[in-house]
């Protein structure tokens, strides 16, 4: 009646096969989706932003609809932390009232809602005794990215990068690939450290343990490709926050003596191929990249041999007592502070304060070595300046600041350097000066209360359930420094995996057995129901802001490409298209105004450019374009206006400058 019997061995597999699959599914799906995001440039640009939001808000609302999500118990903390959260994206909305460009207010806002999203749905997801799969999935997703970014220069015949240096194409010898930024790939692969580095403390399986340890050597040998600075101080405070952390601190100090020892090994393998290294592309690098491959595949084995031989007794034991523990950590505290004081920090500070006189301009030194000379560099690259006009813009409006995406055009007009700039290189200045002390107030508690549960929470067990929550806590630790001192927040892949580690910090997969975490709300039918409805009108608004702007970027491209093909009537119904789908933004205006001056109207092109200006005064280079449009009508008084406007705007242009040298 039920079928034929099922065999023994079979019966007997078949719990074990769905053992399994509970087991590293999770862990899989984690690392696949975050792996797909690094794949798409980082999901860096907008359509692909907004796509992948859109995704992850269909998904948060169909999870809670077949109540697959749990909306009846969430944790304290989580909801804490994502109240900080949802209230900076509509700051970000809010501040479009306030700011001079409307449509970058919106698109901040989109971001933040992204990141909202991934919160929540991450938040729900998990369940206690999670953790471990979901630092497994990270894990896995970080070592996918950074084997295939060593491939793509050792081995490009495998990997070809393809335009992924398109961002930031300044630096053609420092790999970014999949990300598209070396500092975006550097960042992202130190976070693995701590989490790779509890994998080898508590897999069940001595061959699993093993290989995190190999695999760490070829991250740093990436890290180094990248010639990030950034990278390997984020590495470094991750790995040392874990050692101090975690529960058998010997053990994970002795594995990162061994990965340091076999990473300074790699290094060395890589140094010694210096058209690998700064000339990739040439016939030399590819037949250097090629032996490089198997020496640090030979390095990558050996490490892992001598951690499998090492854990056996050979090197440490468990009979190292809590007093040996506090020496040994002692002694490398006195080390780190010995080397800092060493090192002459305060010279060093100096150094990085000096401003450079353009942050176009190529790096100084021999191309033939500049990894080297930027790694040892101590030159701030600008950085300190334009954290000083993050704070400028925040003494300028102390209270809501700016406005959300502002940054760009205050640098052009009030930065203290040549070069253009979109971000301010940190996410809690750039917050400061965009969105005043509310912004920044609701950042720093995000992380705050991320970090601060996540440490609690570590020193509150011990044993395996600790060494897990000191990963989660290290590598947080090492996001919200590379949010400090870079644009990982804009980097979104990079910004999900931080964002992520906060809800996992403060949600129901750190939480130990007998910690309280549920709010304690009754949740009736009409509760629920009244939830429900109010997650799906966040949902529906929260999918249309997103959904707007990227179908108005494809109608512009689809105007652009019209043009080119001499199609002058599908490029002006494309950008009225756009000019509907977004009426707040300068963008639709501008094509608009481009196109008529392409079809010979120039009355009309200049209406719309008015119309962009009047969207966006604080953009140059519309005014730019009005200076264009009016000389070529016969204006040549308010060409000149425009121009000088333009001018007061981004005094310090290179083109303006030129202009002027022209005369």
């Amino acid at each position: 009646m039920f079928g034929p019997p099922v065999p023994a061995a079979a019966a007997r597999s078949l719990p074990r096969a769905s053992e399994t699959a509970i087991r590293y599914g999770p862990a899989l799906a984690v690392a696949s989706i975050f792996f797909l995001l690094a794949l798409d440039g980082g999901t860096f640009g907008l359509s692909s932003r907004n796509t992948a939001a859109i995704a992850i808000w269909w998904a948060l609302l169909l999870g809670v609809l077949a109540r697959v999500l749990p909306l009846a118990t969430p944790p304290r903390a989580g909801l804490t932390a994502c109240g900080a959260l949802a209230g900076m994206a509509v700051l970000s909305l809010l501040s479009a009232a306030w700011g001079a460009s409307a449509e970058r207010a919106f698109v901040e806002f989109d971001r933040v809602a992204l990141y909202v999203g991934a919160f929540v749905l991450t938040l729900f997801l998990t369940t206690r005794g999670s953790l471990g799969r979901w630092l497994d999935g990270l894990s896995l997703m970080i070592v996918a990215v950074g084997l295939l970014a060593l491939t793509s220069r050792l081995l490009p015949d495998l990997v070809s990068p393809g335009d992924a240096l398109a961002l930031l194409p300044a630096s053609q010898n420092r790999v970014s690939f999949p990300l598209g930024y070396w500092n975006g790939l550097a960042i992202l692969l130190a976070l693995g450290f701590p989490l790779l580095l509890r994998t080898a403390m508590v897999a069940r399986l001595a061959p699993v343990r093993s290989l995190a340890i190999g695999v760490l050597p070829a991250l740093a040998g990436v890290i180094y490709l990248t010639s990030s600075r950034g990278g390997v101080v984020t590495a470094l405070i991750g790995a040392c926050a874990f050692v101090g952390l975690a529960s058998r601190r010997l053990h994970a100090l002795a594995w990162l003596g061994l990965v340091g020892i076999a990473s300074g090994a790699v290094v060395a393998v890589l140094r010694s191929r210096p058209d690998l290294v700064n000339l990739p592309g040439t016939p030399l690098a590819e037949a250097q990249g090629r032996s490089a491959a198997a020496a640090l595949g030979a390095l990558a084995a050996l490490t892992a041999l001598a951690h499998l031989v090492a854990e056996r007794g050979l090197v440490c034991s468990r009979a190292g007592s809590a007093r040996a523990e506090r020496l040994v950590l002692g002694g490398l505290v006195v080390l780190l502070v010995g080397g800092v004081l060493a090192a002459n920090p305060v010279q060093r500070f100096r150094d990085f304060k000096h401003a450079p006189a353009d942050l176009a301009a190529p790096q100084v030194g021999s191309p033939a070595n500049a990894t080297e000379e930027h790694l040892g560099g101590l030159s701030g690259t600008g950085r300190w300046q334009q954290w000083e006009a993050a704070v400028d813009a925040f003494q300028a409006e102390p209270l809501l600041g700016i406005g959300a995406g502002s940054y760009e055009a205050w640098w052009a007009q009030h930065g203290s350097l040549v070069g253009f700039v979109s971000d301010g290189h940190s996410l809690y200045l750039e917050t400061l000066g965009e969105l005043g002390i509310f912004g920044f107030a609701l950042i720093a508690a995000f992380f705050a209360l991320g970090a601060g549960y996540a440490l609690t929470r570590t020193l509150r067990v011990a044993g395996e359930e600790r060494t897990g929550r000191a990963a989660l806590c290290a590598a947080l630790i090492g996001f919200a420094f590379a949010a400090g001192i870079d644009w990982m927040w804009e980097m979104t892949v990079v910004g999900l995996v931080g964002v992520t580690l906060v809800a996992l910090s403060t949600g129901h997969a750190a939480a130990g057995e007998d910690e309280e975490t549920a709010t304690g709300l009754a949740w009736s039918r009409r509760r629920r129901f009244a939830a429900v409805s109010g997650v799906a009108a966040v949902t529906a608004f929260v999918i249309y802001a997103e959904a707007v702007p990227l179908i108005a970027s494809l109608k512009l491209e689809e105007s652009q490409e019209a043009v080119f093909d001499g199609d002058p009537r599908r490029a002006l119904g494309a950008a009225l298209d756009a000019r509907a789908l977004e009426p707040w933004a300068s963008s639709p205006y501008l094509q608009l105004a481009q196109v008529a001056e392409d079809q010979g109207d120039l009355s009309a092109a200049q209406r719309w450019i008015g119309e962009a200006i009047e969207r966006d005064p604080s953009d140059w280079r519309l005014r730019l374009v009005a200076a264009g449009i009016a000389t070529r009508s016969g204006d040549v008084a308010k060409g000149a206006a425009s121009l000088k406007k333009a001018r007061e705007l981004n005094p310090r242009s290179p083109l303006f400058r030129s202009a002027q040298e022209s005369r």
